[in-house]
């Protein structure tokens, strides 16, 4: 387990969070309540395997269950059983309002936490047969909705990035869920969809960096690039020191480069004492990328321990770093607060680091700049 001292001068830091996916960050209620609404009482994998002693109609036998899966994340299979999981709870969602509810309630419980500006993540794809075949644009609109709602209704925050799986990327173009890259682009580029005044954000995440690295997408995310689709990439994630091989530096200058990544997430490689790095590094700064850091997954999953996380650092040679969940119900900290308080003193933080953390993700943010202007007069009133 990692390692807690709670440090309570964070408490009232306000936070700006830009990596979170929405499918693990429902609350073991919100999947209770969704489950309960639809009829549901058994959670199935992927394959169609009934998950056995999980009664989904119940937030604490959820609870149970994502923690059998979090203590697991660093034995055999442990990310191919987090994958598993993290689809096996979407499918309480059953109906296009069932997402815009899960939308909204989680940037309600995102606000009530001291959040501002939540943007979420989420693989409309993966909700095609959850929601009986419905097309990636009603499903994106639907994930929308929640947004545009809890800014109508409570003032909350939110933008959208919508992103598909490496390995199913651009795999049969005869199988929709196998060639989710250019399915998703074409679905963003519908103008049913595209609004130049309320970005909807493209990612690319999910399977091994190594065998799918960035170039590999350079034609399928081009027509993204060119319509200025806010894109943000996993990139420079899966890897430990000292040698970084799963997922090197050069990642991360490709993403940005050849697939014109506003913003990486997570970034780790970047620690790295090599000229890739440090000329990653430079032009990151000269071009105004920013860098989603997620310290308590990429302690989780294996990768780099909190005290030793390259945050603080980053943030200290002037990177535009923030900082994020990334998949919150599994990985124990449910808002970029309640981070802070646990692991802030860990990762070297002061809150006048916490402050600039949450600058760096305003700048950083998916919004217009109307909306930017709006988020920096909040976190300084």
């Amino acid at each position: 387990m990692i390692a807690e001292r709670k440090n309570l001068a964070f408490e009232n830091v306000p936070t700006v969070e830009l990596h979170r996916h929405w499918e693990a960050g429902m609350s073991p209620e919100t999947i209770a309540t969704l489950a309960q609404r639809n009829g549901i009482t058994e959670l199935k994998k992927v394959d169609g395997q009934v998950i056995t002693g999980v009664d989904p109609q119940d937030p604490d036998s959820v609870r149970e269950y994502v923690e059998s899966i979090t203590n697991g994340f660093k034995g055999p299979n442990g990310f191919a059983n987090f994958l598993t999981s993290f689809r096996a709870l979407s499918s309480v969602l059953k109906t296009e309002a069932d997402v815009e509810s899960a939308i909204f309630e989680q940037l309600r419980e995102e606000q009530a936490a001291g959040s501002i500006h939540t943007e979420l993540r989420g693989s409309p794809a993966s909700l095609i047969k959850p929601l009986g075949g419905a097309p990636l644009q009603k499903i994106i609109l639907a994930m929308q909705a929640g947004v545009d709602r809890a800014y109508r209704e409570l003032g909350m925050s939110g933008a959208l990035i919508t992103c598909f799986s490496r390995d199913k990327g651009v795999e049969d173009p005869n199988d929709a869920l196998k060639y989710q890259g250019p399915n998703l682009v074409k679905a963003l580029l519908d103008p049913a969809v595209y609004d130049v005044d309320r970005p909807i954000g493209l990612d690319i995440a999910g399977a091994p960096e190594s065998a799918f690295p960035p170039m590999k997408f350079e034609r399928v995310i081009l027509p993204a690039k060119k319509a200025g689709i806010p894109i943000t990439i996993h990139a420079g994630e899966q890897c430990k020191p000292p040698d970084f091989s799963g997922a090197p530096a050069s990642f991360v200058r490709d993403a940005v480069l050849s697939l014109g990544a506003k913003r990486i997430g997570h970034g780790v490689s970047l620690m790295e004492d090599s000229n890739d790095a440090a000329g990653t590094k430079r032009l990151m700064k000269i071009m105004g990328i920013g860098l989603e850091a997620c310290p308590v997954s990429n302690d989780l999953m294996g990768f780099v321990p909190v005290d030793k996380h390259p945050l603080k650092r980053f943030l200290d040679e002037g990177l535009l770093v923030s900082i994020a969940t990334d998949d919150p119900l599994f990985f124990g900290v449910a808002s970029v607060r309640e981070m802070l308080v646990k692991h802030g003193t860990a990762l070297g933080l002061t809150p006048r680091d916490a402050l600039q953390l949450t600058r760096n993700a305003i700048q950083t943010a998916f919004v217009t700049d109307k909306r930017r202007r709006e988020l920096m007069a909040k976190m300084n009133s």
